[in-house]
């Protein structure tokens, strides 16, 4: 089970912030199919059988005040909710899965980029996070590998 949510936790960390804000609402899949997904999650030797696919998730991202940001992540096929707070700048330790990742969000320009370690598998990659319209684009880089998942704003928040 752990696992299954440390893939979730990839899935999941939308980024919160730039001038304009517009990371700050409400997250849901996109009818987009995500792009290299597998070949991300083999690299990081996570089973193809667990992880492949597109799970239905929800995301809200509010903020709190100044860098502080808090990510509401629901998952109903697993019955999974989580909240994590987070500051910009500092590490974050999601430990509550045992993966022992921790991430590192910062801003680039209009784009938010976040520095990803799993201790747990002695892995490390990179996401970057970019809105372009109405949709989120994810982008993992692992290893010369480049994956992407898609999202969009749930227009009814």
């Amino acid at each position: 089970m752990s696992r299954i949510l440390l893939v979730l936790a990839l899935f999941v960390m939308v980024s919160v912030t730039s001038a304009a804000q517009p990371w700050l609402g409400v997250w849901t899949n996109s009818e987009k199919a995500p792009e290299n997904w597998d070949q991300f999650v083999a690299a990081l030797g996570l089973p193809l059988e667990q992880f492949s696919g597109n799970p239905k998730a929800t995301i809200t991202i509010t903020r709190d005040d100044g860098d502080n940001y808090k990510v509401l992540l629901d998952v109903p096929a697993i019955n999974f909710t989580s909240t994590w707070n987070l500051r910009l700048g500092e590490e974050m330790v999601m430990d509550e899965f045992g993966s022992g990742m921790r991430y590192n969000f910062t801003e680039d320009g209009d784009k938010l980029q976040a520095h990803v370690k799993i201790s747990a598998i002695g892995k490390q990659y990179n996401e970057n996070y970019e809105v372009v319209g109405q949709e989120l684009i994810i982008t993992y880089k692992m290893d010369g590998i480049v994956a992407k998942r898609f999202l969009k704003r749930d227009q009814s928040s």
